[in-house]
């Protein structure tokens, strides 16, 4: 199976064992639709909200696993963290500036289908 990149999109090619020569090779394309990232707030927390949407055809995402790469703002201190590691599913730092503990806790997502 390979993975190829180009310019937020995603395109899966896996080979089959079929018998019919030409069905030996199935395509797989995800899209991120960049117009549609959208922030996650304060105020959003503890509520699901559409942050990025996808055009996907012959695959349907059902998980998703955070890595790094993420960044977040202080929200008194306007504090910047960046390289956010979320694959622990939580995060932890401490604010110099608000002087007081911050993070990000129990990430969970859902896909909808539009």
């Amino acid at each position: 199976m390979s993975l190829k990149e180009a310019a937020g999109a995603w395109l899966v090619l896996y080979k089959t064992e079929d018998i019919i020569p030409l069905l030996h090779f199935r395509f797989f394309f995800l899209d991120i639709l960049s117009q549609t990232i959208k922030p996650y707030n304060a105020e959003d927390s503890e509520k699901f909200k559409t942050i990025v949407e996808f055009e996907c055809r012959g695959l349907e995402p059902v998980d998703f696993q955070p890595q790094a790469g993420f960044a977040a703002e202080g929200a008194e201190s306007g504090t910047p963290f960046h390289d956010i590691n979320l694959s622990e599913k939580d995060w932890n730092d401490y604010d110099e500036k608000a002087k007081e503990s911050v993070g990000i806790y129990e990430v969970t997502h859902k896909f909808v289908k539009c």
